[in-house]
């Protein structure tokens, strides 16, 4: 199957990081969370993955420019999945 659009449920520690690193090579990301403050602290996020791949990987500011293009945002679960070609799955276990 040829992917192009991925859905990351959850955007902690673990999910922001697959999401970016997800759009960085040119996949369409739908991040998903349960609010859109959950979601805002994501995009604040994404601003330190950016110096960061800047210095660790080398990338560009054109590359990181089109990365932030491949992410849209939403609270909306069936939103989030209707055009998903793959979900990937991040959200933290709470037994209670």
């Amino acid at each position: 199957m040829n992917y192009k659009n991925i859905t990351i449920a959850g955007s902690g520690v673990l999910g922001y990081q697959i999401a970016f690193q997800t759009a960085f090579h040119g996949f369409h990301v739908t991040v998903y969370d349960i609010n859109d403050a959950v979601l805002d602290k994501a995009k604040s996020k994404f601003s330190s993955l950016s110096e960061g791949y800047k210095k660790d990987l080398n990338a560009t500011q054109q590359q990181l420019d089109k990365t932030k293009q491949n992410l849209s945002y939403t609270s909306d679960l069936a939103a989030s999945v209707k055009n998903a070609d793959l979900l990937i799955e991040a959200i933290p276990e709470n037994p209670k």
